[in-house]
């Protein structure tokens, strides 16, 4: 019985613990604004342009709420208050700074963030003052894998007016000229190609592509043309491609005598090369199940396979979960061993013997 409860604790996994703020208190120098500790636990943020702002938990590490850091200016907002510029004006467009504070902050007791055009990557509003807002707590724990946060997709030479970078889905969405060479990049892990947003080729009027592509054949474009084959050769699993998006690169042209652009959808995976033939089997099982996830069903599917022919990408929750699964049937079978080996002389029955004479 003690053997059983023993595996089945082991089998429980690993809990990571989590606060929701209280008590451990965010102070931040060089903000211009600072919410204080708000209803849900966390705090909020102003920090103007060109400024550094250091943030910093009395316990436990920071971490960043996903999709809320925004760069941009909109007049009656506290920021815009807190930030007097003769520049000051209404921002048309805003940017995401998400990638930007949770690399620096995610997971550390402290961080320092410089916000500027460069280190966000883009200006949403040329010359007119911004300024950042954000919210962060502290908590026990890092609340998720520091592996998978924060994979953000570096872009030269793409136009990106749709999304401005990270989108709710964790995807970084981008339009890139026709004839333009894009390269795209991670700091960390590799790339992977949107399966649920086809790459799409040509033109439409009022989309952000069709702004950001100036050429004297812009026009609106009846029919389109896919490039997912192009960009899947290209990018996937890779930690920097350059691919451009041209008619001949893609076979056709969708509509002869217009200037066009391709839409392109893609995030960064923290993900490891395991050479096995049972983690080969297993995502083949996957595939054969229409790409559920083999290891943890309730998981997306993994869309980074590697074409190489004797490896296989593995995200970094499924590799856990293999080692886990690895330690516990060794534990098991040390335990297994010590009940059936000399160490089991001791549950031998105890002879009787007469105490008569």
């Amino acid at each position: 019985m003690k053997l059983i409860v023993v595996c089945l604790a082991l089998l429980g996994g690993v809990a990571f613990c989590q606060g929701n703020g209280v008590g451990r208190v965010v102070t931040a120098t060089g903000a211009s604004v600072s919410s204080g500790l708000e209803a849900d636990g966390w705090y909020s943020f102003s920090v103007c342009e060109g400024n550094t702002v250091t943030f910093e938990c009395s316990s436990g590490v920071l971490a960043v709420e996903s999709d809320t850091c925004v760069y941009g200016s909109a007049v009656g907002d506290s920021g815009y208050a807190a930030c007097p510029h003769p520049a000051n004006g209404e921002c048309g467009n805003s940017a995401s700074c998400n990638a930007l504070v949770e690399n620096a902050c995610e997971g550390n007791p402290s961080c320092s963030v410089a916000i500027s055009n460069g280190n966000i990557g883009l200006d949403p509003c040329g010359g007119i003052y911004k300024y950042a807002t954000m919210r962060l707590q502290c908590v026990r724990e890092v609340r998720e894998f520091p592996l998978t946060r924060a994979l953000a997709v570096t872009a030269v030479g793409a136009a990106d007016y749709d999304s401005s970078g990270l989108d709710s889905d964790g995807w970084y969405n981008f339009r890139v000229c026709e004839g333009v060479s894009a390269t795209f990049g991670c700091s960390t892990g590799v790339l992977v190609v949107n399966p649920d947003q086809q790459c799409v080729y040509g033109s439409e009027i009022e989309d952000p592509g069709y702004l950001a592509c100036e050429h004297s054949a812009k026009g609106d474009c009846d029919t389109t043309a896919s490039c997912d084959n192009l960009l899947e050769e290209t990018c996937q699993g890779e930690s920097e491609c350059t691919v451009s998006f041209t008619n001949g690169a893609l076979g056709s042209d969708p509509c002869p005598g217009i200037y066009k652009y391709a839409t392109v959808s893609l995030k960064c995976s923290s993900s490891c090369r395991v050479a096995n033939a049972f983690a080969a089997a297993a995502v083949a099982e996957r595939v054969s199940r229409g790409g559920a996830n083999f290891f943890t069903p309730n998981a997306p599917a993994l869309s980074t396979v590697s074409t190489s022919s004797s490896y296989i990408e593995i995200s970094a929750k499924d590799l856990l979960i293999i080692g886990l699964l690895v330690v516990n049937l060794a534990v098991f079978a040390l335990l297994a061993y010590n009940c059936v080996s000399g160490k089991a002389a001791k549950f031998q029955p105890v002879k009787a013997y007469s105490s008569e004479l």
